[in-house]
């Protein structure tokens, strides 16, 4: 019987480090705003790709078989990948929202865990001979403990990293809440399944890692397998996120604190009152993709002072007091109209998203639309008005 060229898992291992590398590709000639988010994204899909390369073929028998077994190339590149991952989608989750400095000394304490796996790597010789489980029998003490040592972090240290990306997610959300009056909930939702697929992810690498001493080779070997198609499954997701979120709401410009001459207002009583003149009598909240520094431009103030009177004086962010005048205007005219649909009227008062006006409406209302509606067009059954916050 002939013997096939690929199993099933290394065909799958292959397709998907065809897959990054494209996506790689795709995301660098994609027109960008910002291009550093870009490249980061780019070079985590290129990093992926040579770990799942490395992860092939230092377990292929017929690489074993080769002159690759006591050469210290591959499981340099693999140990650099696997604790470099860390750090770089931790990186990329920052940059989302604000611009990182790569030649800071915190940046590189992040990556020198995989640098100093390297040169432990190089220096003692740690040959792909080396490397392998049933080898260890026949290596030197000193060499099977730097392996175990590489291995303890490679499996324990992206854990710390989930943690410091879910709260480089968690600023993302503050901030694209301060600056955008309208974030269709699914954009938000993108990001954390990015991270619940990375956690997923190193979480099992965890608990692989320490049950791989008390179950036989045969299981670990399906561990590993499992990890690895983990993996395949979150390219697909990074690129339907790049794809949406990142085009349209996550890959935002930088906030400016550019200053307009002869129209910027001194103190704050006087901003406070250009902000308010700007909902009252210019209803900015009914246009419906009014951002903070399109607001703070027509205010005549700079975009972090009218975050911060805003939040100060409302104590609501900008994102919810768009969308409390917003529900205040679809009440009056509920009221006033009974001839349009619901919908027609949230989005001629500034949403663009039902699933947004519907979770606010009711935040604020207690009921829904419709029942506000026939409520109101009841004289027996008037709505309450209910306010939440300091609003006017």
């Amino acid at each position: 019987m002939q013997q096939t060229l690929f199993n099933l898992h290394e065909v799958i291992l292959l397709i998907t480090v065809t897959e990054s590398l494209l996506l790689a590709l795709g995301i660098i000639v994609i027109p960008k705003k910002r291009p550093q988010s870009h490249c980061l994204l780019a070079g985590l899909l290129t990093l992926i790709a040579s770990i799942l390369l490395a992860t092939l073929l230092v377990w292929s028998s017929a690489v074993q078989q080769t002159s690759a077994l006591y050469s210290s190339l591959l499981i340099a590149i693999l140990s650099f990948g696997l604790l470099a991952q860390g750090p770089l989608l931790y990186f990329y989750m920052q940059s989302l929202t604000k611009h990182v400095n790569f030649y800071s000394a915190a940046v590189a304490l992040h990556f020198s865990p995989a640098v100093m796996s390297v040169v432990i790597i190089l220096v003692f010789d740690l040959t792909l001979f080396d490397w392998l489980p049933h080898n260890w029998p026949h290596i030197a003490n000193y060499k099977h403990n730097l392996i175990l040592f590489i291995w303890a972090g490679f499996k324990c240290l992206p854990l710390a990293y989930t943690v410091l990306c879910c709260t480089a997610e968690y600023r993302l959300r503050k901030q694209l809440q301060d600056r955008y009056s309208n974030i269709p909930f699914w954009e938000l939702r993108w990001a954390e399944i990015i991270l619940g697929g990375f956690s997923l992810h190193w979480l099992w690498a965890f608990v692989a890692y320490w049950l791989s001493g008390y179950v036989g080779p045969e299981v670990n070997q399906q561990m590993g397998k499992i990890s690895d198609y983990v993996t395949a499954a979150l390219i697909n997701v990074l690129f339907g996120f790049t794809l949406w979120s990142g085009r349209k709401a996550l890959i935002l410009p930088d906030i400016s604190d550019h200053k307009r001459d002869s129209s910027i207002v001194e103190n704050s009583e006087e901003k406070l009152a250009a902000i308010r003149h700007a909902i009252d009598v210019d209803s900015l909240h009914l246009e419906p993709h009014i951002n903070l520094e399109r607001f703070s431009e027509h205010c005549g103030v700079k975009p972090r002072e009218a975050s911060t009177l805003i939040n100060k004086h409302y104590e609501k962010n900008f994102f919810e007091i768009i969308n409390y005048y917003r529900v205040q205007e679809v009440k009056k005219r509920l009221s006033e109209n009974r001839t349009s649909t619901v919908l027609d009227i949230a989005l001629a008062s500034g949403f663009n998203s039902q699933s947004a006006f519907q979770r606010f409406f009711k935040r604020f209302e207690g009921i829904t639309p419709t029942q506000y509606r026939r409520q109101a067009n009841s004289p027996s059954k008037r709505p309450a008005q209910r306010v939440s916050g300091n609003f006017p």
